[in-house]
C-alpha cells in the first residue's frame, strides 16, 4: 500500500525547474542587482548625457530573457534618453521574451552574430550577464590567434564593436588564470563595482552562489588606472528572484515600472 507523501509534487516541481534551467544554460541575474549596477555605472565619470545626445545603441549581449535589456530600457525611460538594444541570445525559446525588452532580437551565437550581422559596428555599448566560460579562450581562438591570446577575449572583442562594454563576472574569473591576467593586463578596465553579499541565480528556492561577484567597465582606449566601488547593499529579495527576470508580462512589467518596446 502507497500513501502520498506530503511536500513531494513540490519537490519533484523544483527538480523540473532547476532540470529546465540547467538545460536552457541559466543563470538569470535578479533584477535588483541589474538595476543596482546600472544605476551605478550610467552616474559614473564619461557618462553623462542628455536628450540631445542623439539615439542611444545598446547591446545586450547574451541576452537570457532580457533582464539586462528591460533595465536599460527603463533607466533610459526615465532619462528620457532614445534608445535602441539589439538582444542577442542562443536560445530560440527565449526570443518571445526578448522582444518585450530588445528593438532587435538576434538568436545566434554571439560572435558569429557580431562578426557578420554589423557593418560596421554601430552600438554605444555592450552590457550583459555573458556564459564566464566565454570571457576568456574559446571558440573565436580560431578567427583570432592562440587561445591564450588577449585579442580572444570577450572585452577585447567587444571593444572592437562599442566604445564601452559593461559585464558581470566573478571576482577571480579573471585572476585565477594566466589568460586572464593577460587579459586584464592588455585591456584593464576602466572600473569595476562589487556586488555586496551572496547572489541567487536560481532562484529563492536555491541557495546563494558561494563565489563573489563584480561588474566591470571596459572603455575603448583606457590605459588605467581602475577605480573599484562598492554597490550599497542589496536586500536578500534584490539578490534573488521568484519569477524569472525578463518573463514578466505586462501587468506584471508595469508594476515593476518597466517600459516594454514602443512604449517610450
Amino acid at each position: 500500500m502507497t500513501a502520498d507523501q506530503p511536500g513531494l509534487p513540490g519537490m519533484v516541481s523544483a527538480f523540473e525547474h532547476e532540470a529546465d534551467i540547467r538545460s536552457r544554460g541559466d543563470d538569470p541575474t535578479p533584477r535588483g542587482v541589474v538595476r543596482a549596477v546600472l544605476e551605478a555605472v550610467m552616474w559614473a565619470d564619461g557618462f553623462e548625457r542628455d536628450k540631445d545626445s542623439g539615439l542611444m545603441r545598446i547591446l545586450d549581449v547574451c541576452a537570457g530573457y532580457g533582464c539586462w535589456a528591460s533595465e536599460m530600457r527603463r533607466l533610459a525611460g526615465l532619462q528620457g534618453w532614445p534608445v535602441h538594444i539589439t538582444g542577442v541570445e542562443l536560445d530560440e525559446r527565449k526570443r518571445e521574451h526578448l522582444a518585450k525588452w530588445c528593438d532587435e532580437v538576434i538568436i545566434r551565437d554571439w560572435f558569429d552574430a557580431l562578426r557578420d550581422h554589423h557593418e560596421p559596428p554601430t552600438w554605444d555599448m555592450a552590457i550583459g550577464n555573458p556564459d564566464f566560460a566565454q570571457l576568456l579562450s574559446n571558440d573565436v581562438a580560431d578567427d583570432f590567434g592562440p587561445a591564450d591570446d588577449p585579442e580572444c577575449s570577450m572585452p577585447a572583442i567587444l571593444l572592437g564593436q562599442a566604445p564601452a562594454v559593461l559585464l558581470l563576472h566573478t571576482q577571480q574569473a579573471f585572476l585565477k588564470s594566466e589568460a586572464g591576467r593577460a587579459a586584464w593586463r592588455a585591456y584593464p578596465p576602466a572600473a569595476s563595482w562589487l556586488v555586496p553579499g551572496g547572489v541567487k541565480f536560481r532562484g529563492a528556492s536555491h541557495g546563494a552562489d558561494s563565489r563573489c561577484y563584480q561588474v566591470t567597465l571596459w572603455l575603448r582606449g583606457h590605459t588605467g588606472p581602475c577605480s573599484v566601488h562598492l554597490l550599497d547593499d542589496l536586500t536578500a529579495a534584490e539578490r534573488s528572484w521568484t519569477k524569472l527576470p525578463g518573463t514578466e508580462d505586462a501587468l506584471e512589467a508595469e508594476a515593476l515600472g518597466l517600459p516594454m518596446v514602443g512604449e517610450l
